[in-house]
């Protein structure tokens, strides 16, 4: 019958013989190695599903970022056919900040930072938007603003009127240069909006679409 204390249970309270260090060298390298086989295992199953059945989001990833570069290539086609057949290259934006309508004179260096890639109306492919957010409208603010009304002066306006928010703020802003506003339908590759000294200039307010992929088809023939 066997004793604790002796040889088969070197570890117990009534031990007197110390464990031998080389054997437990021995056995911690002989489960570091087998961990890290079984590591290696585990890695190279893996991967070799991985070869045979793409994963789901690599798929989804390659396709967002073949969409982003066609969707890319279009923007920047918007924009130069746009500043290509634009009667004039001056804007006056308006934006609703804080409880209030500002305009905003600009160029068409700003076009590419400030306008957006969006869906057309009724489907028919893509669209050039006026469609600033919050950093947007602080980067024209601080181009230089001026107030034209509140915000629920403008809402009271346009409620009360038969035009769009686009067409209350054109007519303002012609108002604001002492000139009589009458709601026309110039294509913007013939005239502006406004004329004032002698410059002309297109009127966009907030949501406003510069062009359609439809539009563009026809301008570059």
């Amino acid at each position: 019958m066997l004793e604790k204390g002796g040889d088969f249970f070197p570890n117990c309270a009534t031990c007197t013989r110390k464990p031998d260090p080389f054997v437990q060298i021995a056995i911690s390298k002989l489960f570091f190695y087998l961990l890290l086989t079984f590591r290696l295992v585990s890695l190279i199953m893996s991967t070799t599903k991985q070869k045979n059945r793409p994963h789901r989001t690599t798929v989804r990833a390659r396709t967002k970022g073949e969409n982003e570069m066609r969707n890319t290539a279009l923007f920047k086609e918007f924009i130069d056919t746009y500043e290509s057949k634009a009667f004039t290259d001056n804007y006056i934006f308006g934006i609703r900040y804080k409880g209030n309508i500002y305009m905003i004179k600009a160029t068409s260096q700003i076009l590419a930072y400030i306008l957006k890639l969006d869906k057309a109306s009724r489907g028919k492919g893509y669209s050039l938007r006026f469609k600033p957010n919050n950093t947007i409208r602080t980067m024209l603010l601080s181009m230089g603003a001026e107030l034209i009304c509140s915000a629920e002066m403008f809402d009271e306006l346009v409620k009360a009127s038969k035009y769009n928010k686009g067409e209350i703020f054109e007519m303002l802003v012609t108002e604001w240069y002492g000139q009589e506003w009458t709601k026309d339908s110039v294509p913007f590759t013939e005239d502006g909006d406004l004329t004032v000294d002698g410059t002309a200039y297109q009127i966009k307010y907030e949501q406003a679409t510069f062009i359609t992929e439809a539009q563009m088809m026809r301008l570059r023939g």
